[in-house]
């Protein structure tokens, strides 16, 4: 919990004071929501960095954009002959992701915040 929800909390509030100068300061989140079976607390973890997200956006000034990228992950499988877990190619391509961070990061997305878009 606290690797991987309280680094975005603390990293959240280091970068507040370097931020709240500029005119559009915006933060985007990226989670990685598994839809197989998974580890609880990490399934956790992830849905509490959503709601970090959208607490942030209504508690920091009106300036600000803070939203959330939730990358479907696809299946995983073991190779017998390595022992490497291999991803299959029906997970979010790493570009898409990229695209909807840029996006998010845009002046195209004035209108969001406290948003978690959903890839996947």
């Amino acid at each position: 919990m606290n690797k991987n929800l309280g680094s975005v909390y603390f990293l959240t509030n280091a970068v507040y004071g370097l931020m709240k100068a500029r005119p559009k300061p915006r933060i985007v989140n990226v989670v990685s929501m598994v839809d197989h079976v998974c580890e609880p607390l990490f399934a956790a973890s992830q849905a509490g960095i959503i709601s970090l997200t959208r607490a942030t956006a209504n508690a920091f000034p009106k300036n600000f954009r803070v939203n959330c990228v939730e990358i479907t992950e696809g299946n995983s499988r073991s190779s017998e002959e390595t022992g490497l877990v291999l991803r299959t190619d029906d997970g979010v391509a790493p570009d898409v992701a990229a695209r909807s961070v840029l996006f998010l990061l845009s002046s195209e997305s004035v209108g969001l915040n406290g948003q978690a878009i959903r890839l996947g």
